[in-house]
C-alpha cells in the first residue's frame, strides 16, 4: 500500500502508538480525582500541555475533540452574543466558513475576501474588508487543497492597524509542524490545531491562545480546561498529540525537507511524463507536503480510482467536504474561488505526503500514474 493522502489524515506514528499504549495503561485515571490514580493522570495532562505551550509560544492551550471543535470554540466563543463583522477567506476550510455563516443568523455579518488563481489572497480586498466593526478575522495558513501559504506577517499587520478590536485567528491545521507557527511570533490571538494531521490520533485537537481576547466556553459543565472546554479530559489522546508534535518539531527542518523532497520529485516526474498538467497553488509559498495537480482531458476522480487498483491512495481534494460535495453534486469551493476553468477543476488530483512516506511511495505513483492517464485519455474518460 502506498498512502499519499496525508492532507486528509495520517497513519499513527508507531512511536506515538507506543506512547499512547503506555498512557492508556498507566494514566487512565480522571485528572480531577484527588487520589494517586487521578494525580498521575493530571500529571500526564500537565506534561502534554507544557509541551504544546512550549512549541506554540502560547499563553494557554485548550485541548479539544479536534480541529473543527477548536475553530468553533474560537469563533463562537468570541462572537456569540455580539454585533459586528467576521472576515474569512473564500478558500477557507468549511469549518470556518460554515461557522461564520451560522453566526450570521445570530446577528453577526460576514465579509469574504477573494483569492486569485494561485489561491493567494487579494490583499486590496482584504484590506478593504477591515474596519472598526470587525470583531473576528480568520486566516487559513496552508490551504488544505492546494497548499498555498498566506503572507501572514503582512496580513496580521493589516488587521492590527485597521481592525484593532478583532480577535485574530489562524487555522493552522495543515501548517502545524510543517512550517514555523507560534502565537507570540505571529502576534495572533488563537491557532487551531489537529493531531491526526501530524501522525497523532483522531478526535484530538487544540486551540492555542495568546493573552488577548479569551473566548467564552461553548460547552459548560465541570470547569475542565479552565472552564473553556468542559468534560473529562482525553488524557491519553492529548499526550499522544503532544508526542506527535514533538517528534516532528524536534527536527522540523529535516522532516519537512523530507516530505518536500518527495513532493518535488513526484511533481517533476509527473509534469515531465504527462502532457497538459498544471501544478496548482502558489509556486513560491506552498506547504511542503501538498501537491495539487490539474490534468486536462481526464477526470481526477477516475484517475484516483484507477490508482487505487495499484494500491496507491490519493484524493481529489478536501476529505472534509468531499462527501457533502458528492451529495450536492457540486465542485470544490476552493477551486471555484480560484476561478479555474471547469476542465481543470474536473481533472484535479491531490497527492500529499507525511513523515512516514518513503522513496518507494514516490516510485509507485511515478510508475503508475502516467500510464493511467494515457489509458484514460485514449478511452476518452
Amino acid at each position: 500500500m502506498h498512502y499519499l493522502d496525508n492532507a486528509a489524515t495520517t497513519p499513527l506514528d508507531p512511536l506515538v502508538a507506543e506512547d499512547l499504549a503506555r498512557s492508556q495503561r498507566d494514566s487512565w485515571g480522571n485528572p480531577s480525582s484527588l487520589h494517586p490514580v487521578g494525580v498521575a493522570a493530571a500529571r500526564e495532562l500537565s506534561e502534554a500541555r507544557e509541551l504544546m505551550l512550549g512549541m506554540l509560544a502560547a499563553t494557554s492551550v485548550v485541548f479539544t475533540g479536534g480541529g473543527t471543535e477548536a475553530t468553533n470554540l474560537a469563533m463562537r466563543g468570541f462572537c456569540r452574543g455580539k454585533k459586528g463583522r467576521i472576515v474569512v477567506g473564500a478558500a477557507d476550510h468549511p469549518s470556518v466558513v460554515a461557522t461564520a455563516r451560522d453566526l450570521e443568523t445570530e446577528g453577526m455579518s460576514v465579509s469574504v475576501y477573494p483569492v486569485d488563481d494561485k489561491c493567494r489572497p487579494k490583499l486590496d480586498a482584504f484590506r478593504d474588508a477591515l474596519d472598526e466593526d470587525v470583531l473576528f478575522v480568520s486566516l487559513l495558513h496552508g490551504n488544505n487543497e492546494v497548499g498555498t501559504l498566506l503572507p501572514l506577517d503582512g496580513m496580521v499587520r493589516m488587521v492590527r492597524e485597521h481592525a484593532p478590536r478583532a480577535h485574530l485567528h489562524v487555522d493552522g491545521v495543515q501548517a502545524f509542524c510543517k512550517v514555523p507557527l507560534d502565537v507570540e511570533r505571529l502576534g495572533v490571538d488563537s491557532i487551531t490545531l489537529a493531531a491526526h494531521k501530524i501522525h497523532g490520533p483522531k478526535g484530538v485537537g487544540a486551540l492555542a491562545l495568546g493573552h488577548r481576547h479569551q473566548p467564552r466556553p461553548v460547552m459548560t459543565g465541570g470547569g475542565q480546561e479552565n472552564g473553556l472546554r468542559c468534560g473529562t479530559e482525553n488524557v491519553c489522546g492529548n499526550r499522544a498529540f503532544a508526542r506527535a508534535a514533538e517528534l516532528w518539531i524536534s527536527n522540523m527542518h529535516e522532516t519537512s525537507g523530507h516530505v518536500q523532497s518527495l513532493r518535488d520529485r513526484v511533481q517533476r516526474g509527473l509534469v515531465d511524463a504527462i502532457d497538459d498538467v498544471e501544478v496548482l497553488g502558489d509556486p513560491d509559498a506552498r506547504l511542503p507536503h501538498i501537491l495539487c495537480l490539474a490534468i486536462r482531458r481526464v477526470r481526477g476522480e477516475v484517475v484516483m480510482h484507477h490508482l487505487e487498483e495499484n494500491g496507491i491512495y490519493v484524493s481529489t481534494g478536501s476529505a472534509c467536504a468531499s462527501s457533502s460535495r458528492a451529495k450536492a453534486n457540486t465542485g470544490s469551493h476552493v477551486l471555484e474561488a480560484m476561478q479555474l476553468p471547469q476542465e481543470l477543476i474536473n481533472g484535479t488530483l491531490r497527492i500529499s505526503f507525511g513523515r512516514l512516506n518513503t522513496d518507494a511511495d514516490a516510485d509507485a505513483v511515478l510508475q503508475a500514474m502516467p500510464a493511467v492517464v494515457e489509458q484514460l485519455r485514449a478511452l476518452g474518460v
